[in-house]
């Protein structure tokens, strides 16, 4: 099981750090048990029975300074204790004075002493770095190829068990309006979300890359100082972002492509939606191509609903939103369902047909908005199909979202067309079936 090791392995790697005549292991950021920046939302997740335990860094709230924690789960609980550090290297931990952080930890697993009087949790189980939590060293950056608010996206090669592959590397850059641990917590949700998923049309997840070297160190000096951005590696596109591929490969893609590209998104949707992910910023932009697979991508705003929730309300009411792409409920009231990542695919249509033009050309964003919350809806394209007309406007775009299909029926009524259910010829369809 992932997060889970064997006591044997635990062993062997707290003996080898002390043997006098083994390699010199002189800090604990050097431990496969050592996280760097993960949050604690992973964390938890990691420890899975007591006396499980990792240590990790964390930004302090409000400060920009960083703390080397001690995370041991006990009695059920997830316990996290901050550890002093002194300027000559040493720690204290409840009034308790280790050499190192090394020191500390392999004290309180040989001798098996409690970490706490209040809480007598024991050091059991070392909980080692899991296959996507990567080092810096293992990406070498390359060329960029797009850049955002958040940072760039860059080619780079990704060095892995005596193996190297091209990969695509998300690298968020400082913001001042948003703290280190806040940045650090949305590039981990965003991978936490990323991992769960296997699929020809989701783009494939490797890692993250959230190292620290020296704990002592404030946030942006070291992020500075050691060149360490947190990364994001993924899967390299050979041929782009869809809307941009569209728009420079107009003349060279055929109405039997864009079926494809419709039904390669479809699929990798209706995945995502069966396994309770509402990725709210469905948009051509947020589809890359490769090998001519049209796969999803971009979780940064996508939430993964708990079995019994169904829906999820915007708690920041201020924050930047794909106005252009948004469902009329969503505008209304921030909720966002299922449908309404329905309501966007139908936009998505609408672009794939329009060669990547940007939707509701000629309209600014306050009219976009009070238009599609009273029903106005832009025409289908002339070079739209008349099936996917119909799904367009009848499935997708609905006023109300009981009213549209859900991403299963309208994967069905694609994948129809492909099967030959359906005739395509001179660049318009022959409607043999209702929908």
């Amino acid at each position: 099981m992932q997060g889970r090791h064997d006591s044997s392995r635990g062993n062997r790697t707290i003996d080898q750090s002390l043997r006098s005549d083994g390699p010199a292991r002189k800090k604990h950021q050097d431990m496969d048990w050592y996280h760097g920046l993960l949050p604690r939302a992973d964390i938890n997740a990691l420890l899975e029975h007591d006396g499980d335990f990792l240590v990790r860094t964390s930004h302090i709230a409000g400060h920009d300074t960083a703390k080397t924690v001690l995370s041991v789960k006990w009695k059920g609980k997830c316990h996290h204790w901050q550890l002093q550090e002194k300027e000559d290297g040493s720690i204290v931990i409840e009034e308790r004075k280790f050499d190192s952080v090394l020191d500390m930890v392999t004290t309180l697993r040989l001798k098996r002493l409690p970490v706490s009087i209040n809480c007598p949790a024991l050091l059991l189980n070392p909980i080692n770095k899991q296959d996507w939590e990567l080092r810096h060293d293992q990406i070498v950056l390359g060329k960029m190829l797009g850049e955002g608010a958040f940072g760039g996206v860059y080619k780079a090669v990704f060095y892995n068990k005596g193996e190297k592959r091209m990969v695509a590397v998300k690298v968020n850059k400082g913001n001042e309006k948003i703290s280190t641990r806040n940045m650090i917590e949305d590039v981990c949700k965003e991978a936490r979300i990323m991992r769960q998923y296997q699929h020809p049309n989701v783009v494939c997840f490797y890692g993250v890359c959230v190292e620290k070297v020296r704990s002592s160190l404030s946030y942006h000096y070291l992020l500075c100082l050691f060149q360490e951005p947190i990364m994001l590696v993924m899967e390299l596109a050979s041929q782009g972002a869809l809307d941009s591929y569209l728009k420079n490969e107009k003349n060279n893609v055929s109405l039997r492509d864009k079926l494809k590209y419709s039904f390669d998104a479809s699929k990798g949707l209706e995945y995502l939606h069966q396994r309770g992910c509402i990725h709210r910023d469905v948009a051509a932009r947020n589809f890359l191509m490769h090998k001519n697979v049209v796969k999803i991508t971009d979780f940064g705003l996508s939430k993964q609903l708990s079995d019994l929730a169904h829906k999820y309300k915007l708690k920041d009411v201020q924050a930047k939103l794909p106005i252009r792409w948004l469902a009329p409920e969503v505008i209304v009231t921030a909720t966002y369902t299922f449908k309404s990542d329905v309501y966007s695919f139908g936009i998505l249509l609408w672009e794939i047909f329009m060669d990547g033009a940007t939707p509701y050309p000629g309209m600014i964003l306050a009219e976009v908005k009070q238009k599609v919350r009273v029903g106005y809806r832009m025409e289908a394209p002339d070079r739209m199909p008349t099936f996917v007309r119909n799904i367009m406007l009848n499935m997708c775009w609905p006023q109300n979202p009981e009213d549209r299909g859900n991403m299963n029926e309208i994967r069905c009524a694609m994948e129809g067309v492909l099967d030959g259910k359906f005739g395509v010829a001179n660049n318009r369809s022959v409607y043999y079936k209702s929908l």
